[in-house]
């Protein structure tokens, strides 16, 4: 009987051990894929974050924070304009012009268009995405309209940045 048992426990614990194993295997796959789960669904895509840096810029155009806005623009649209230049035009024009306090805007789907250049004297820009932005105005003077624009997004320094097209 002595000799019968242990034949069979030694068997019994190798069993055991890679019972354990395909376990640790299991658990270790397991936690694998809810941590690459849940950095997918925290972490937005580039064409999610372009997206919501353009989101983020009307919505401080929207509120008349046109210095925040302007902060926003790619190092090369920030040569177009200094701060208080544009913060001047671009009041000027919404609340003078259209004679508007605000406006509602929506925004398209995002598309990756990878290279791309601002206008023919600027150099080409890698890893770009475009948004159709339309502003939909209410004013008193020309009562309510639309205003479309092409805006294009891409990395700068490690923070987002919007750049409009030139000729």
């Amino acid at each position: 009987m002595k000799f019968k048992n242990r034949k069979w426990r030694p068997l019994r614990l190798r069993k055991l051990r890679y019972g354990k194993l395909l376990l640790l295997i299991i658990m270790f796959a397991a936690t694998v894929f809810v941590i690459r789960s849940v950095v997918l669904v925290v972490l937005p895509s580039d064409a999610d974050a372009a997206r919501n840096a353009v989101h983020q810029f009307y919505s401080l155009e929207q509120a008349s924070d046109f210095g925040s806005s302007w902060a926003m623009f790619h190092p090369y649209m920030q040569q177009k304009f200094t701060k208080s230049r544009y913060i001047q035009v671009r009041n000027h024009i919404i609340m003078e012009h259209f004679g508007v306090n605000t406006f509602d805007f929506t925004l398209s789907q995002v598309k990756s268009i990878g290279d791309w250049s601002m206008s023919l004297d600027t150099p080409t820009l890698s890893n770009v995405y475009c948004v159709s932005v339309t502003q939909r105005f209410h004013g008193q003077t020309f009562g309510s309209f639309d205003l479309q624009q092409e805006v294009y997004a891409t990395k700068s320094e490690g923070e987002w940045r919007l750049l409009w097209a030139y000729p």
